[in-house]
């Protein structure tokens, strides 16, 4: 496993998410901004805790 590779993936999705964000907000106007506020800070504590899980898988494979 790569941590390095997820981690790019991760650095991606959350680069290119207030792009397709603010599309969004320009077309149906600030109903969205609240919703891709929390879809926002839901992405980044999966992403946190699916990291650790990787990293901690990686250190007891490295271990053995």
């Amino acid at each position: 496993m790569d941590i390095d590779f997820y981690s790019k993936i991760i650095d991606l999705a959350l680069i290119s998410f207030p792009y397709l964000a603010y599309n969004l907000v320009r077309r149906y106007k600030f109903k969205l901004i609240i919703i891709t506020m929390l879809f926002i800070s839901i992405i980044y504590f999966l992403s946190s805790i699916y990291l650790e899980r990787i990293n901690y898988t990686y250190n007891i494979l490295h271990n053995l």
